[in-house]
């Protein structure tokens, strides 16, 4: 395709352009050009300066400021919120792991009182009619 130039003279600034189709309007009687941005001519040397996503450079995901530097205070105080949902989220799934230990250690008394029982009764196996007793508690 066609490669066209075009002045911008509010930034000062020469755009290049690739031509990818022309379509004629009839009502206007002129032609309009689908076109994609290339770059810009750098004014020093002359070349073309890719922009757009090849050429962009890539944005920090900083706070910035209004004076357009990355803003610590803002990024600390961030970081220090999210340390705080961190161990909050931490405290409970500590509590949830001491309650399952708390479970687990219920059933595995429960299972052993039954096998006992059964021993003294000197069956094989852990019958119906053994009956254990094993709390149960909910997490708030």
């Amino acid at each position: 395709m066609r490669i066209v130039k075009s002045y911008n003279k509010q930034n000062d600034v020469t755009y290049v352009y690739e031509v990818l189709e022309h379509t004629y309007d009839k009502e206007k009687k002129f032609t309009r050009s689908k076109r994609r941005l290339i770059g810009k001519i750098d004014p020093q040397t002359g070349d073309i300066v890719p922009t757009g996503t090849r050429g962009r450079k890539n944005k920090t995901d900083e706070p910035v400021g209004p004076d357009g530097k990355i803003d610590y205070q803002l990024r600390y105080l961030e970081a220090k919120t999210e340390l705080k949902r961190v161990s909050e989220e931490n405290e409970k799934l500590k509590a949830q792991n001491e309650w399952l230990q708390k479970q687990y250690d219920l059933l595995t008394e429960g299972l052993r009182s039954l096998l006992e029982q059964s021993q003294k009764d000197g069956s094989k196996e852990i019958s119906t009619k053994h009956t254990c007793q094993v709390p149960v508690y909910s997490v708030d």
